[in-house]
């Protein structure tokens, strides 16, 4: 019989097989990092926990392209998405994302399919206003910004940034 003992961390409830955890222990003792400094970048503001984002949920399309993502609320503190376009009939996954947001703080985690040699990359939660979510990762190449807003008309605006390069998107509600 095969015993695989778990560990579960608190900020996001995520449980990972000891085995599996021992293999990436880099990329686990960075994101621990990332959460240690992450603080709300808005002097007096504090962000609302996942469960309060209900302006993120749901299906969204790119205005110009067949490229959706979706967005559902897990529990109080956690968003999870994920990005797929529609190919010839064909669904086509593109990343899968996690927000999780909880007393202030948080992370954007990310796995976008052939790149980072298929391991999740994470951005820490830096700014947070109403309807507004900044993500940031220095260490990563592209992008080192990750951000979230409702936007007007209903539309939700994403962008990813860095260095000289800034790409934006702009989703409208899709069925």
């Amino acid at each position: 019989m095969l015993n695989v003992f778990f560990v579960t961390f608190p900020i996001s409830r995520l449980q990972f097989p000891l085995s599996l955890l021992a293999m990436h222990l880099p990329f686990v003792i960075g994101v621990l990092f990332l959460f240690a400094g992450c603080q709300s970048g808005e002097q007096g503001s504090s962000c609302p926990d996942a469960g309060k984002l209900s302006w993120m949920a749901g299906n969204w399309k790119l205005a110009d392209d067949d490229v959706y993502e979706r967005w559902t609320i897990d529990g109080d503190s956690r968003l999870l998405g994920s990005s797929f376009a529609i190919e010839n009939g064909d669904t086509i996954l593109l990343e899968n994302m996690t927000v999780d947001i909880s007393n202030g703080q948080g992370a954007f985690v990310v796995r976008v399919v052939a790149q980072n040699e298929n391991q999740p990359v994470a951005f820490v939660l830096t700014r947070c206003a109403e309807g507004r979510l900044l993500f940031e990762n220095a260490q990563h190449d592209f992008p080192q910004r990750v951000a979230y807003e409702r936007g007007e008309n209903g539309t939700l605006l994403a962008w990813v940034e860095g260095g000289e390069r800034k790409l934006t998107f702009t989703y409208q509600r899709a069925e």
